[in-house]
């Protein structure tokens, strides 16, 4: 709500009130450079119409308070929640092969550079220089990718999958989560993620590091070192009893975080307070 052209921004010109560079090239694209206009009058409206601006992460209502559009508003954070009886770590259909690490990578639209495929490939890169032994990546999502021969990662590409009950069966029979974003707020992936007690690695950026506290439910890697990143996900993978550790914590901060109930009740309040 706080920029000026598009839904996401890398820069930080939207603080000042003034559009990012190349803005207007981005989702949802118009192809006009309106300059400040719209935050304008986006800032107009708000002080017209007082919203309350409920943010998943405390990383956006932090940004919520920076902006001159939405600094004047009320505000709160509440994470979202996903339906704890398809996505949790009690209900795997198929049993982990533990002679085969398997990695799982997911994006609506792989070819969305935010979301870090190219990253991601870096990283397996380096990753299968260092191994010894098969590992196997599931990678879920839109559109086509260019992967390389690795000599020790067994690739299998998965069209985007809208069946939630599908969706948790990968979770949840994966060995470890890697999510490579460039720009992200607090991704449902991620979330899901947890919540079926799979170990996540992401770099930390937006809400991420939010949901993935480093070294208790997995790594929050600094953007964007793919040495570090590939480094890490060798350790896990080669260090059954971390990834034992780091998968009983992913389950019980996932309980703490994202409580269906706790969600609702929070929502209750602000609406009951704002009714008065």
């Amino acid at each position: 709500p706080f920029l000026a052209n598009s839904a996401y921004s890398s820069t930080f010109e939207w603080k000042q009130g003034l559009p990012g560079k190349n803005e207007k090239q981005h989702y949802p694209y118009i192809g006009l450079q309106l300059k400040n206009y719209l935050i304008r009058r986006k800032k107009r409206i708000f002080k017209e119409s007082t919203p309350y601006m409920i943010s998943p992460s405390s990383w956006l209502d932090t940004c919520v308070t920076q902006s001159p559009c939405t600094s004047f508003l009320q505000h709160k954070q509440i994470s979202n929640f996903a339906d704890p009886t398809q996505f949790n770590a009690k209900t795997a259909k198929l049993k982990k092969n533990n002679a085969l690490k398997t990695l799982l990578f997911s994006a609506m639209e792989l070819n969305d550079s935010r979301k870090g495929a190219d990253l991601m490939i870096s990283i397996l890169e380096l990753l299968d220089n260092k191994l010894t032994e098969n590992i196997c990546i599931n990678i879920i999502g839109s559109g086509s990718l260019t992967l390389p021969n690795f000599k020790h990662i067994t690739t299998k590409l998965s069209r985007y999958i809208n069946s939630f009950e599908e969706l948790a069966t990968h979770y949840q029979n994966a060995d470890i989560f890697l999510l490579t974003s460039r720009l992200d707020n607090a991704p449902l992936t991620l979330q899901e993620a947890t919540m079926c007690g799979t170990p996540c690695i992401t770099f930390d950026v937006g809400g991420c590091g939010e949901i993935v506290e480093h070294n208790v439910n997995g790594y929050a890697i600094k953007p964007f070192d793919v040495d570090l990143y590939a480094t890490k996900l060798f350790e896990l993978i080669k260090t059954p009893v971390l990834l034992e550790t780091f998968s009983k914590n992913t389950a019980l901060q996932a309980e703490k975080l994202f409580s269906k109930q706790r969600t609702i009740d929070t929502y209750l309040k602000v609406y009951r307070s704002l009714k008065r």
